[in-house]
């Protein structure tokens, strides 16, 4: 006589299919973490933008505020703020007119450079 054999239904997973979720939860992840960390530099590249230029506008407010006759004295002065640093390059282009830049850099480095450039006349 023939025996048969019934497969009862049973409840779970096989560690293949457990294997194959963690694998596939594993991608996922990896994924998702570079993502962050892309995510991350653009947020640091952006703050560092942002601090160069305001850096880069408030010593330039403040150098257009000197007295025209004192401007060429001002002509290579640093300015520090954080980790960025503001130099002030003043230029005689006639007798009645200063060419001004301000350039910002993070400091110790030449990337990410902000430069400011305006005119400044004599009344």
């Amino acid at each position: 006589m023939a025996t048969c054999r019934t497969r009862t239904s049973q409840a779970g997973l096989t560690l293949f299919e457990i294997l194959l979720s963690a694998a596939i939860l594993g991608i996922v992840f990896v994924g998702l973490s570079a993502a962050m960390g892309g995510a991350m530099l653009a947020d640091n590249a952006s703050y560092a933008s942002t601090r160069s230029e305001s850096l880069a506008k408030r010593v330039l407010e403040e150098v257009l505020e000197t007295e025209f006759d004192n401007l060429l004295s001002l002509d290579g002065n640093t300015v520090t703020q954080d980790q960025f640093v503001a130099t002030i390059h003043v230029v005689e282009s006639t007798a009645n007119l200063r060419l001004i830049e301000v350039t910002v850099a993070k400091e110790g480095t030449h990337t990410g450079t902000t430069r400011l450039l305006t005119y400044k006349a004599r009344r």
